[in-house]
């Protein structure tokens, strides 16, 4: 029998609603007025927590979804509720055109939560239908599989209403897998799913919090490049500093990487990846920049040299295309690229695939709220 798909997405996320002009999901006519109940939010933390009696419901609800939105039985796909980094064998990356794979994704069951610190959410009232939220998430799963990378799928609690945007929360750089420092309490949680590898709260303890959208890696003239942005709606000089220590640190060990702080602009700059990324290599190679979201225009410029990119390999990206992943990209390989199929996105498309990049455009719901391709993929191996 199973659970009836529309009770689970019910019971999972209680506050969900559909997108404007999306078709509508499938619904039971009733709930349980124990699945019902509000959940309980700690003053202290601000972290939501379900009633005990909905507990077993939700995890049933979470089962059923996993079954019927994702291809559980790929053996290259392993659905966590915890990762133990040190136990998934080679780690790391130093560009975001390698081959991707081993990555780390989390399905986007909380969505309709609460949530007021990224641009969309700051303005008020974000629609979001989780229906539409799972099927295109799981098409990137699918995605990624295909192409030869491992998953790893990680089920978030109820709370953790920002959890799809897994890029912030883990990463690999140079030979390590690191596991962030988010800013929100609403979000900290979701680093306690991960044990082993670095640790920056516990080896890296400072002030600045730093969430990986805020970087992008690159590989120049035989050095390893970490960019990172700061004055975001994240990032700090605090955050700089933090994240310089650790360059430090993984250099002691034998990294080769230059820390390169990006001054970042405008109240609605999230991360750095939202504001710029690349794709392809030699001459296909390509960079997005959005201009307005960079304090220094001379830091644009130095970008450019570092990611390699020839004349007429860089396209502007607009305020609003910004806003709906003009440039927050993400490439399973050198030759091809994932884009989200909206209208703010075509030029992205057009221009990428005018350069010679394959271009995969798949509609991606989570845009309406933070992110896209780029922030949900906790990239933990590129080769």
């Amino acid at each position: 029998m199973g659970l009836d798909i529309g009770v689970a997405l019910h019971v999972v996320d209680r506050t969900q609603v559909r997108a404007p002009g999306a078709a509508p999901e499938p619904r039971a006519a009733k709930v349980k007025q124990a699945v019902m109940q509000q959940p309980k939010i700690v003053a202290s933390d601000g972290v939501v927590r379900l009633p005990r009696t909905a507990k077993a419901e939700r995890q049933a609800a979470l089962d059923a979804l996993l079954r019927h939105y994702y291809p559980v039985g790929d053996a290259r796909l392993r659905v966590c509720r915890t990762l133990n980094l040190d136990a998934i064998g080679r780690v790391g990356r130093r560009d975001e055109v390698g081959k991707l794979t081993k990555a780390a994704l989390a399905i986007p069951h909380a969505l309709s939560g609460d949530f007021f610190g990224s641009p969309l959410t700051s303005e008020g009232d974000v629609r979001i239908d989780t229906h539409l939220a799972f099927t295109h998430h799981a098409k990137l799963v699918r995605d990624l599989l295909e192409r030869g990378c491992e998953v790893y799928l990680m089920v978030q609690p109820g709370g953790a209403t920002e959890a799809v945007y897994n890029t912030d929360v883990v990463t690999g750089i140079a030979d390590k897998a690191v596991v962030s420092s988010l800013r929100w309490q609403q979000r900290r949680f979701e680093q306690a799913a991960y044990s082993g590898g670095v640790q920056l709260d516990r080896d890296v303890p400072g002030k600045g919090s730093i969430e990986w959208g805020d970087t992008l890696q690159a590989v120049r003239n035989g050095k390893h490049y970490l960019l990172q942005g700061f004055s975001s709606m994240r990032g700090t000089l605090e955050s700089v500093e933090r994240l310089g220590r650790l360059v430090h640190r993984l250099n002691q060990d034998g990294a080769n990487i230059v820390h390169v702080p990006i001054q970042l602009a405008g109240d609605k700059t999230l991360h750095l990846d939202y504001a710029a990324n690349y794709a392809g290599q030699g001459a296909t190679r390509s960079m997005l920049i959005a201009p307005h979201a960079i304090a220094n225009q001379n830091d644009i410029e130095r970008m450019q040299w570092i990611f390699g990119v020839p004349d007429g390999g860089t396209l502007v990206i607009p305020p609003d295309a910004m806003l709906h992943a003009g440039a927050n990209i993400a490439c399973p390989n050198p030759g091809e690229v994932f884009v989200a199929d909206n209208e703010h996105c075509a030029a992205t498309a057009d221009f990428l695939a005018r350069r010679g990049i394959v271009v995969i455009l798949s509609p991606f719901h989570m845009t309406l709220k933070d992110g896209a391709y780029h922030c949900c993929i906790g990239q933990l191996l590129r080769l």
